[in-house]
């Protein structure tokens, strides 16, 4: 790996901050990084090298001029290719703090088509790159493919660390990576993948990326942003033949399997059955949800799909129609298919009516659940990197018992839906553990 400046040409080609930075005691210098790169794939549990290739790109450095304001770290961006051309956004959005605590930043073309060019990331349309932007200062630059594009950056960081710009001799403190949009979903990649490996950056920063990470052979930038499928929606049909323990005018009966709609779903009560009710309200156009107001215990429902698990990974929604009354929080309740049950941090609140409100899976926090005490795992903590490929029971809770008929305090569940990729299930589920 070598590092040389750039001189040739009018300027550094980007799309970034536009004024002069010598007056706020900032340079620019730009440089050729070069050498030879890897790409991998994952086999097992750990990467593996499955080609080299040589390459040239560039690297842009913003720096104090003064090395005694150097604050000792360097952020390392991951350069935004979604137009077509290097953008900088988090140098955009960051720079002014930047630049007031003495920072180095680095930006790094990391990606082919900011080099040499192509469609853009939503195909709509077509860049000529550096290379073809500014021949005469970027014809020497070489990239082989997005698949080497982690190891790049990895070398960026290298470089940045080790031999760059006037902060050779100064004291670098750390190390940072950042991305934003299109590019923190590869520096997701990066951090789950590549880090523990290259162990080059001090910490990230992943801006703005909306649930999955890029391939890691992935030879094109594009990203799909398509939403997953509904994987299920019940919304209740009330069975009018289950005994009414209510008047006529409101009746309602516990819970039974035929008051599930979707013919593919089957219903699981766990604590408190006798107190769960199915509800019809012929005076309000029919309509049907389940509720908690009569349960004397904490209590929970999940949904089971009778042939798939669901792949909640990605940009999956949880929507739901509810009214809680009281104190009661509704949750988001899963069971993965390896038996783990998890409960979530976004809730469904106070409201006077019923409303809808929705939150993407991937945006939830988890904590382990005791179905057999329907209460929250003994350890307080968050669980990291739950894998959400396999889930087999989808549901909820309040945590709570109820207060009674009335407006006291209870959960009612009007309708339910989640979008999420089916997934056969391999083996038949075990008979789920708990006060079913």
């Amino acid at each position: 790996m070598t590092v040389t400046e750039l001189h040739d040409g009018l300027g550094p080609v980007i799309a970034a901050t536009l004024f002069d930075l010598a007056p706020l005691g900032y340079s620019q210098t730009e440089y050729v990084l070069d050498g030879t790169a890897a790409a991998y794939r994952r086999r097992g549990d750990h990467l593996e090298v499955v080609e080299h290739a040589e390459y040239a790109t560039r690297l842009l450095v913003f720096e104090p001029t003064d090395a005694a304001r150097f604050n000792g770290t360097v952020w390392v961006e991951w350069l935004n290719v979604s137009g077509g051309l290097d953008a900088a956004p988090d140098w955009n959005f960051t720079h002014t703090e930047l630049m007031r605590d003495g920072a180095a930043w680095v930006g790094v073309s990391a990606q082919r088509i900011g080099v040499a060019g192509g469609d853009s990331v939503f195909g709509d349309m077509s860049s000529p790159g550096l290379v073809g932007t500014s021949p005469e200062r970027y014809a020497g630059l070489n990239h082989p493919g997005d698949r080497f594009s982690y190891d790049i950056f990895t070398q960026a960081g290298q470089a940045a660390r080790a031999s760059l710009g006037s902060l050779v001799d100064a004291r670098i403190e750390r190390v940072l990576a950042i991305g934003e949009s299109q590019s923190a979903f590869r520096l997701t990649t990066y951090v789950n993948e590549v880090d523990p490996l290259a162990q080059v950056f001090d910490g990230f920063f992943v801006h703005a990326r909306g649930g999955p990470g890029a391939p890691l052979d992935d030879e094109s930038p594009a990203i799909s942003f398509d939403d997953p499928p509904v994987f299920f929606r019940e919304d209740w049909k009330f069975d009018r033949s289950a005994p009414n323990v209510n008047d006529e005018r409101e009746p309602e009966h516990l819970i039974v399997p035929t008051d599930v709609s979707n013919p593919n779903l089957e219903v699981r009560v766990y604590g408190d059955k006798a107190g769960m009710r199915a509800v019809l309200q012929p005076y309000n156009k029919d309509i049907t949800y389940v509720m908690s107001l009569l349960t004397t215990s904490n209590w929970a429902v999940t949904l089971r799909d009778k042939d798939n698990d669901a792949d909640l990974t990605g940009l999956s929604m949880w929507t739901w129609r509810t009214r809680e009354s009281g104190f009661r929080l509704l949750r988001p309740l899963i069971k993965l298919a390896n038996g783990t049950w998890l409960i979530g941090d976004k809730t469904a609140g106070l409201s006077n009516d019923f409303v809808q409100s929705e939150f993407l899976v991937g945006d939830v926090r988890w904590r382990t659940f005791d179905i057999q005490n329907l209460v929250e795992g003994r350890e307080a903590r968050w669980e990291e990197n739950v894998d959400l490929s396999r889930v087999e029971e989808i549901g909820f809770t309040d945590l709570m018992r109820g207060a009674g008929h009335g407006s006291g305090g209870g959960s009612r569940i009007d309708w339910i839906q989640v979008t999420g990729k089916p997934v056969p299930r391999t083996a038949s589920g075990t008979a789920a553990a708990g006060r079913q």
